[in-house]
């Protein structure tokens, strides 16, 4: 058994209770040599996070994650829709999606919001930041309803949207240490389903969707260019370094770590 408190809690952003110890005599070291999953997880959670945001815009979005407006069990996802088909179907159900839980933090009009004090980039980065804090707020409930394309092509062939690369893995508890108990999926695209769900994740019910609504025609879809996911490792005496890769994809050895290191694109 680890020594080590690796509890995380909802209480205190994750950032601060890395920086401030609330994970006792936890270090990025010590995460790489120890077996402790529990250890690793919540260590892995708060990295995810801390590269993205700073402790005051993480202790911000928690605290909106804390407010009276959540709502337990009633979280929607979405990946390879416009976000705007996403939001009008939360809403119509009383559903939230990061955008309705991020609330001022999230309208550029608002003096909370940092849109306008931030160059794309950085906001892209925040964005994803924020993505990552609320998945994690998610997997301490039971559920998560993601809304994409029907199958067979649901998600984008390169494997890094925000919901394939930083959701889904806290969701599942592969960051973090905490998984909700179902993923359910819906496909409002296709006529008659919008209302739909089907559990996807820890066991795959997809054949009671192809069922009702038959395995649509694959056509060539137009998938939107996305930028690989920086991924942070640990080397001992030189803390964190950060270099773009995919989420499922290895490092080669005989790799130019220079080249790796710069911001590539994948266009499918």
């Amino acid at each position: 058994m680890s020594a080590y408190n690796v509890e995380l809690t909802a209480d205190v952003p994750l950032c601060l209770q890395i920086k401030t110890g609330w994970i006792d005599g936890l270090s990025m070291d010590t995460c790489q040599s120890t077996a402790h999953e529990g250890v690793q997880g919540s260590l892995s959670m708060v990295i995810a996070v801390s590269q993205y945001l700073t402790i005051e815009e993480e202790m911000q979005i928690s605290q909106q994650f804390q407010e009276n407006t959540w709502r337990r069990n009633s979280q929607v996802m979405w990946s390879g829709i416009p976000r705007e088909y996403a939001q009008r179907w939360a809403d119509e159900r009383e559903m939230q999606t990061l955008t309705t839980v991020m609330g001022p933090l999230m309208m550029p009009e608002h003096p909370l919001c940092l849109k306008k004090r931030k160059s794309p980039k950085q906001w892209s980065k925040y964005v994803k930041g924020a993505s990552a804090v609320f998945a994690w707020h998610v997997s301490r409930g039971e559920k998560i309803t993601v809304l994409s394309p029907p199958p067979p092509e649901r998600f984008h062939p390169s494997g890094l949207t925000n919901y394939q690369a930083i959701e889904e893995p806290i969701l599942k508890g592969k960051i973090g240490g905490n998984a909700v108990l179902r993923i359910e999926m819906v496909h409002p695209t296709v006529k008659g389903a919008d209302n739909f769900s089907y559990q996807i994740w820890p066991v795959d019910e997809t054949c009671t969707w192809i069922a009702k609504f038959g395995m649509p025609t694959l056509r060539k879809r137009c998938w939107r260019t996305v930028k690989m996911i920086p991924a942070t490792k640990t080397i001992p005496g030189r803390g964190v370094e950060e270099g773009a890769v995919a989420p499922t994809q290895k490092r080669r050895p005989e790799e130019d770590v220079a080249t790796a290191r710069k911001e590539k694109k994948v266009t499918v």
